[in-house]
C-alpha cells in the first residue's frame, strides 16, 4: 500500500523541528502538504523500499541464530551507529553515500542540523549543514569555506549584504562576525580549518 503524506504529517515535522523527511519512492504527497513543506523548508528524500517476504525474514533469523560469528559481526555493525554509509580502500580512499547522511540537530533555536563527514582531514573539518529559513548570527575564530549545495541566503558582513544561491562559494577569514539570513531551506558543504593549540 502506498503511503500518503498530508498537512498533519508536515505539521508534525515542523513541531519536531525536522527539515527532512525520508519517504518511499511511491509515496503520495497531497498538494497542501507539499505547499506547507516548501513554505517551511522541509525537503523530501525518496528512497527505494526494501521488499522482504515473511519467509525471507524467517530464513535470515535462522541463519543469524545458527552462526555466532555472523551474529557478532551484525551486532558490531549495528552498534557503530555511523552517521552515514561509506566505502573505503586500504589506500585511504573513502566514498560517502550522500543518501545515507543523517543530520544531527546542532542548534534547534536557529534551525541548524549538521553532519561531520571528516573531523580532521589534513587539519580541516568537513561538514554538511542544513539550515532552515530564518536568521543565523555567528562568529568563528577559524577560517571557513561554505559551498552552497542548495537554497538561497543573504550574508551580512560589516553592514554589507551578499546574496548567494546554489553553486556559490563563501570564504570567511578568521575572526569574522557575520549574520546570515536563510531565504529558503539551504544546505551547505562547510570546510573549516582546525586550530591546533
Amino acid at each position: 500500500m502506498k503511503q500518503l503524506i498530508c498537512v498533519a504529517d508536515i505539521q508534525q515535522l515542523i513541531d519536531d523541528q525536522k527539515n527532512t523527511c525520508h519517504i518511499p519512492m511511491e509515496t503520495i504527497i497531497t498538494a497542501a502538504a507539499m505547499d506547507l513543506a516548501v513554505e517551511s523548508g522541509i525537503r523530501f528524500i525518496k528512497q527505494e523500499k526494501n521488499k522482504l517476504a515473511s519467509g525471507d525474514i524467517s530464513m535470515i533469523m535462522a541463519r543469524l541464530c545458527s552462526d555466532q560469528e555472523l551474529l557478532q559481526q551484525m551486532i558490531n555493525v549495528l552498534s557503530r551507529q555511523e552517521p552515514f554509509k561509506s566505502q573505503e580502500d586500504s589506500s585511504g580512499f573513502q566514498l560517502i553515500d550522500g543518501d545515507s547522511i543523517c543530520f544531527e540537530p546542532s542548534d534547534s533555536k536557529q534551525g541548524i542540523a549538521k553532519q561531520t563527514l571528516f573531523a580532521n582531514f589534513n587539519q580541516l573539518k568537513v561538514e554538511i549543514v542544513d539550515l532552515n529559513k530564518g536568521v543565523v548570527d555567528s562568529s568563528f575564530s577559524e577560517e571557513a569555506i561554505y559551498f552552497v549545495l542548495e537554497g538561497e541566503l543573504v550574508t551580512t558582513i560589516n553592514q554589507k549584504q551578499f546574496e548567494s544561491k546554489k553553486g556559490d562559494i563563501h570564504y570567511f577569514p578568521p575572526q569574522l562576525e557575520r549574520k546570515i539570513v536563510i531565504k529558503e531551506a539551504t544546505q551547505l558543504l562547510v570546510i573549516k580549518k582546525i586550530s591546533i593549540d
